[in-house]
């Protein structure tokens, strides 16, 4: 096989990892199991280009070894696609689960179970989802299929990052729960405490009112 078209059927089928796996992981955390099409439909248009490319390699039409690069790198890049589009839709999943899963709670609450939640962990997460955003807009400016594998290593390690800050904010929740609870009954001991210190010196007044 030719150097390079086995380095792209290598490319191609790294990205087609890439993009299950995280597919995979938006799946799981998306409301409801709900499927995001886009990504889907790139996989689909990327094996057309492929079934075209196999059919010179076991000899069903005889178009040459170019017609084989050419589509092959079309499929990459129907691949790439794929990725981005699903990098993406993972990003916003896991966003919006975060903030449902820390709606209910205040942000005192929220800072004292987790210090460096709005110093650090919220400013990292919307600079991830603005990353992914920006790669999804240039994914078609690029045509070195070196510099975009590169891209989607890192973009994937970028990924495992946000997964590990939603199962940190997960794993917190009892935490915040807790001291959320904590401050809940304290607003009710000092309302009854002050309830009382008001009823006693009513009561007070009106027995000195009485002796007067």
């Amino acid at each position: 096989m030719d150097v390079v078209i086995k380095k792209t059927w290598e490319q191609i089928i790294h990205v087609h990892m890439t993009t299950k796996y995280f597919g995979i992981k938006a799946e799981e955390y998306a409301k409801d199991f709900k499927t995001y099409v886009q990504p889907f439909n790139e996989l689909k248009n990327s094996l057309e280009h492929i079934i075209r490319a196999m059919s010179v390699e076991v000899g069903i039409t005889d178009k040459g070894q170019e017609y084989v690069k050419n589509n092959l790198d079309k499929a990459l890049g129907h691949g790439y696609r794929a990725v981005f589009d699903t990098a993406d839709w993972l990003t916003i999943t896991i966003r919006d689960r975060i903030i449902e899963t820390l709606r209910p709670f205040n942000p005192e609450v929220i800072s004292k179970a987790m210090p460096e939640y709005y110093s650090n962990i919220r400013p990292r997460i919307d600079a991830i989802c603005n990353d992914i955003a920006g790669l999804r807009g240039r994914k078609d400016i690029e045509n070195d299929n070196d510099f975009m594998i590169k891209e989607v290593n890192g973009y994937g390690k970028i990924l495992d990052e946000l997964l590990d800050i939603d199962k940190k904010i997960r794993n917190s929740v009892s935490a915040i729960i807790e001291i959320s609870n904590a401050k809940r009954n304290e607003k009710v001991i000092s309302g009854l405490i002050g309830f009382l210190s008001a009823l006693v010196l009513s009561t007070i007044t009106y027995f000195f009112k009485l002796k007067g």
